[in-house]
């Protein structure tokens, strides 16, 4: 399995990028609001067309947590492209992508903290852990908390930088980091040696809330076309 595409929808942001037998060789985003059912598909085929000479292995897609409706998109999607090409589906946790991207590009960074959104008045965060030369991460704790909880999480660790998916979070974070394709890519890299693939029927997306969809006309499976 040497052509992959990694997908990017848990948040406004929506990228794609496309790696052959571990590098990467293409990029594509958007950060137009509430496009992604709109764009993704034919973000798709240009990459395929462009970079990855219309072949694809296995797809990596983000899985929040996250939007609903975006990781939605992006799983269907997703299935629908492994159906369609008789690929494989690997799933990145989307806070261990952002943190895996940071710890990969400072390698001075022992660990980090990475929240998102969640439900009204609370947020989701990851502590991740630096624990090989390679940059590979571990996983401390992932869970949804208050802001209060939150406040005394960033107080035990004032060490650990933090960094927040969307502005307006947190008042300690260092920055805002866009979860991004590219990460996904590489973090689905190392699963992919372990073939630890996802059963194309039945996976689902982390979803931080319920949601109340009307029923569409034609299923996101009918309107992709490959």
């Amino acid at each position: 399995m040497t052509h992959l595409i990694a997908i990017e929808t848990s948040a406004d942001v929506c990228s794609i990028a496309g790696f052959i037998r571990g590098r990467q060789v293409g990029h594509l985003s958007t950060a137009e609001p509430r496009s992604h059912s709109r764009v993704l598909v034919p973000m798709i085929l240009e990459l395929l067309e462009k970079h990855l000479n219309d072949r694809v292995d296995c797809i990596a897609v983000s899985v929040g947590p996250g939007s609903f409706t975006g990781l939605r998109i992006g799983v269907s999607t997703a299935k629908g492209l492994a159906f369609g090409r008789d690929a494989k589906i690997i799933s990145v946790p989307t806070l261990e992508s952002v943190a895996a991207g940071l710890l990969r590009a400072d390698t001075k960074l022992a660990s980090c903290i990475v929240v998102a959104p969640s439900r009204k008045g609370e947020v989701y965060y990851g502590l991740y852990e630096r624990n090989a030369p390679d940059g590979s991460r571990r996983s401390r704790i992932e869970k949804a908390v208050t802001i209060s909880e939150f406040d005394s999480v960033v107080l035990e660790s004032p060490t650990v930088p933090v960094y927040q998916t969307t502005l307006n979070l947190t008042d300690t974070a260092v920055a805002v980091v866009k979860p991004d394709a590219i990460e996904v890519g590489y973090c689905a890299l190392g699963r992919l040696d372990r073939k630890e693939f996802e059963d194309i029927s039945s996976f689902e997306p982390y979803y931080l809330k319920a949601f109340h969809a009307k029923k569409p006309k034609q299923s996101a499976l009918d309107r992709l076309p490959f």
